[in-house]
C-alpha cells in the first residue's frame, strides 16, 4: 500500500501542466501555493520515503511470508490466497489477470528454497527488480552523482519511469493478498495519466513548434572560453501550447549536445517580450556546450544550434514576484 500511494505522490509533483493549471486557480502565498512551490522537495521526500517504506516492506517479507510459505503445508499457504477463494474473500475485485499467475492459482506445489520463492514467482522476481530499481535511482539521484555523471542520473530516471509502474502493477496482479486488483491502478493512474499527458505535450511541442535561437550573448569565462560563461538566449516564442506569467521555468532540449535531455532554466524574459530568454551558467557538461556553440555562432564559426523548448511551468519565482 504504501509503495502505490508514493507511487502516485512522485508522478502527481512532476506533473508540471497540473501543477501549473493549479497555481492559476489558487491564492498567491496561501497553503496550497505553498506545497506548489515546493513540488520538487516533495518528489525528493516522496522518493526518501518510498525507499524507507520499502525497506520495511522487504524485510516484513523475508522474516515472515518467506519463512512461512516454506515451512507450511500446501493446503494451508493456499487458504490464505485471495485468488485461491474469490468468492469468499472481502471485498476482492474478481478481475481476471489469471494470464499473469505465475505460478498459477491455488499453489500446486510448495517452493522448495527462498531462491526458488524470489526469482520463479511473480511477486518474488518482481519484487527483486523493483528494490534494484529502487537502489539505483537512489544512488544516481544522489546531489554529488548527479554533478558528476549527469547523464547516467538522467537515462536511469527515465528508464524508471516507465519501468516501475509496470513492475508494481505486476508485483500485484498475483492477488495473493489484497483487493485481487493491483493497488497501483486504484492510487496511481490518475497521477501516471498526467504526467503522460506532459510528456505528450512536450514531444507536440517539440515535433511541431519550430523554435529559433534568435540571438545569444555570451559572456566569456574566467579563459576566455565556455567554462564559467554566461549564455543569454533569445528564442522565438512558441506559436501554440505557451501560457507565460513571469517567474516561470521551461526545459531546453539541444539534439547535438544531447538528443534526449532536457535541462530546466528560469525564464528571464517578461510576459509581453516578443522573445523568451534564458540566462544559462556554463558550469556543467551541457551548458558549456552550449555556450562553445553561441560562442562559435556568434563568431560565424557555425549556426546556432536546433533547440527544443517544452513549458512554461509554475515555479516559486512566481510567488516571490506577487
Amino acid at each position: 500500500m504504501g509503495a502505490a500511494l508514493w507511487t502516485a505522490i512522485l508522478y502527481l509533483t512532476m506533473s508540471r501542466s497540473l501543477l501549473t493549471q493549479i497555481s492559476r486557480c489558487v491564492r498567491s502565498g496561501g497553503i496550497i501555493m505553498a506545497y506548489l512551490d515546493a513540488h520538487k522537495d516533495l518528489h525528493i521526500l516522496a522518493g526518501q520515503a518510498m525507499f524507507v517504506t520499502a525497506f520495511f516492506h522487504v524485510a516484513a517479507h523475508l522474516l515472515g511470508t518467506v519463512p512461512g510459505i516454506l515451512r507450511r503445508p500446501l493446503p494451508e499457504i493456499n487458504a490464505l490466497l485471495g485468488c485461491a477463494h474469490p468468492d469468499t474473500t472481502p471485498d476482492f475485485v474478481n478481475i481476471d489477470l489469471a494470464w499473469l499467475q505465475w505460478p498459477m492459482c491455488p499453489l500446486q506445489r510448495t517452493p522448495d528454497s527462498v531462491t526458488e520463492i524470489l526469482f520463479t514467482t511473480m511477486p518474488g522476481l518482481t519484487g527483486v527488480l523493483l528494490v534494484l530499481l529502487l537502489v539505483g535511482t537512489m544512488y544516481t539521484a544522489r546531489q554529488a552523482g548527479r554533478a558528476k555523471q549527469f547523464e547516467l542520473f538522467w537515462y536511469f530516471h527515465n528508464f524508471n519511469i516507465a519501468s516501475w509502474p509496470v513492475l508494481l502493477f505486476l508485483h500485484g496482479s498475483q492477488a495473493w493478498v489484497g483487493l485481487g486488483l493491483p493497488l497501483v491502478v486504484l492510487t496511481s493512474s490518475l497521477p501516471i495519466v498526467t504526467y503522460t499527458v506532459d510528456r505528450i505535450k512536450r514531444f507536440l511541442r517539440s515535433s511541431f513548434s519550430e523554435i529559433q535561437i534568435l540571438g545569444a550573448t555570451v559572456r566569456p569565462g574566467p579563459g576566455g572560453g565556455a567554462h564559467g560563461a554566461l549564455t543569454y538566449l533569445h528564442l522565438s516564442k512558441p506559436r501554440v501550447l505557451w501560457h507565460f506569467q513571469t517567474g516561470m521555468y521551461g526545459f531546453l532540449n539541444i539534439p547535438e549536445i544531447a538528443r534526449f535531455q532536457w535541462h530546466p532554466f528560469t525564464i528571464c524574459s517578461g510576459a509581453d517580450d516578443e522573445t523568451v530568454n534564458f540566462l544559462i551558467a556554463g558550469v556543467g557538461d551541457w551548458t558549456r556546450a552550449l555556450a562553445k556553440r553561441c560562442l562559435d555562432a556568434n563568431a560565424g564559426v557555425t549556426s546556432f544550434p536546433r533547440i527544443g523548448l517544452d513549458g512554461p511551468f509554475t515555479a516559486p519565482t512566481q510567488s516571490a514576484l506577487s
